[in-house]
């Protein structure tokens, strides 16, 4: 098992978010939509009411919790890579999800993130340099304190570079 196992449910989501991306840019997928979901995927590192970002990500068109893509987005896309798309968005959801409600088990968000990755092509291995992933505390409940915007740039940026250099 890779060291991303014991980082914060937030880190993990970065990573999660990230892979969204890798994964669209790949595909050239563009779509105000799915931009909208990486976006709130992102914003649970800042949240400092959980509940409330739960809520919102249940309003959003992609939601990542089984609910059908846009019809539009799926002809565009067509069936096997909607597909795909799909089972990206709801198991990057589930890194968090997983978590809002229960007891903190660690094993869980991993198993989604792990998820992600795999169907992305990517290793987690590649995070385990992420120090500033690294550094933020899971906490007794797994999901750390919430962080700063200027923090999350930070995130954002040596997330989004291990993942996929040519970005």
């Amino acid at each position: 098992m890779t060291a991303v196992a014991h980082f914060s449910i937030r880190s993990q989501q970065a990573i999660g978010a990230a892979l969204v991306e890798k994964f669209c840019f790949d595909y050239c997928i563009s779509s105000p939509a799915v931009s909208v979901f990486v976006d709130q995927l992102w914003k649970v590192a800042i949240a400092k009411d959980l509940p409330a970002w739960e809520t919102e990500g249940a309003l959003i068109e992609i939601t990542g919790r089984g609910d059908p893509l846009p019809e539009e987005l799926v002809a565009q896309l067509g069936g096997e890579i909607s597909a795909k798309l799909m089972l990206i968005c709801d198991s990057a959801t589930e890194i968090s999800l997983s978590q809002m409600y229960g007891a903190y088990q660690p094993d869980e968000s991993f198993r989604f993130l792990s998820r992600t990755a795999i169907a992305t092509g990517v290793s987690l291995a590649t995070f385990e340099t992420a120090e500033v992933l690294r550094q933020h505390k899971p906490g007794p409940n797994g999901w750390g304190v919430a962080i700063s915007l200027a923090e999350l740039a930070q995130w954002q940026r040596e997330v989004r570079r291990l993942c996929d250099p040519r970005r």
